[in-house]
């Protein structure tokens, strides 16, 4: 199966990757068929209710990495309202496109994304 360059620059080099040291939102999904598994952290700003900062932890292949990774510019600056709204096919558009077999992969970012929680 070969990817495209972005998709590529994206698993090889994820963008945001790891925890981060100050958040207040997290975001959690996985594909128990595949193993495939990403939990978001987000800084979001109290005032303005943008998210400032995103980290991710991905388990999975290429794709669902390149996905996460892509999510990750994609949320920055949102609010959590915006965020919720953005599609797995919008991550696909973004990221170039990614085989049929693997959309599954942008599928968990939406919906990790749609299950954002307050970190207490």
């Amino acid at each position: 199966m070969e990817y495209n360059k972005k998709v590529t620059e994206h698993f090889l080099h994820p963008h945001n990757l790891g925890r981060l040291p100050k958040y207040n939102y997290t975001a959690e999904a996985a594909n128990p068929t595949c193993g495939d598994a990403v939990k978001f952290y987000f800084d979001v700003d109290s005032k303005s209710e943008r998210i400032e900062k995103v980290g991710i932890e991905v388990l999975g292949c290429g794709a669902a990495i390149a996905s996460c990774s892509v999510a990750s510019e994609m949320l920055t600056g949102k609010t959590l309202t915006e965020a919720k709204k953005i599609s797995n096919q919008a991550i696909v558009d973004e990221l170039g496109g990614l085989p049929s077999e693997k959309i599954n992969c942008s599928l968990l970012v939406e919906q990790a994304v749609g299950r954002v929680k307050i970190n207490k």
